[in-house]
């Protein structure tokens, strides 16, 4: 079931039809690789949640970033170590459910390069899809607890918000 979707092509509205419009924060729209894009640096997008912790999901994004430092494709947590996030750690993909569950992809980036980014989890399996090709899999899939009722999109939330996306 599909419960949001988010076009970000000059405004935060759920192009699903299911009314979950986000609020932006700090946000400009650029062109991107579909037509417009939201760009980040100190900004983000929080929605109400669309994932939840006991369901099977997807994540699937465009995603381009210069690479610098820790940075955050989205989150869903109230504190580091809880919930489910994207990061971007010294150009590798990583996903992280929960404290004890980093899973460090090995997927490195291009520098200011789009890539097509799909994350799915499920109760057996996660999975790491790039520009359309599976990456990476993984077993390992705890149980997902702690989550936040927002989803942040370009920057991490929780005790502090942080780690902005440095891309679109």
């Amino acid at each position: 079931m599909l419960r949001a979707w988010y076009k970000l092509d000059g405004d935060g509205k759920d192009s699903s039809g299911n009314g979950n419009d986000a609020i932006l924060s700090n946000v400009t729209f650029e062109s991107g690789k579909i037509g417009n894009c939201a760009n980040f640096s100190t900004a983000n997008i929080i929605l109400d949640n669309p994932i939840n912790s006991a369901s099977d999901f997807t994540v699937s994004f465009w995603g381009k970033s210069n690479l610098v430092s820790t940075q955050c494709f989205g989150c869903s947590r109230y504190a580091v170590g809880e919930g489910f996030s994207i990061f971007l750690i010294e150009g590798s993909i990583r996903i992280d459910t929960n404290s004890a569950y980093h899973w460090d992809t090995g997927c490195l980036l291009s520098a200011d390069t789009w890539t097509h980014i799909t994350v799915v989890k499920t109760s057996s399996v996660k999975k790491l899809f790039i520009n359309g090709t599976l990456f990476a899999s993984t077993t390992e899939v705890p149980e997902l607890v702690t989550f936040s009722s927002d989803y942040s999109i370009g920057a991490s939330i929780g005790t502090s918000t942080g780690n902005y996306l440095v891309g679109k």
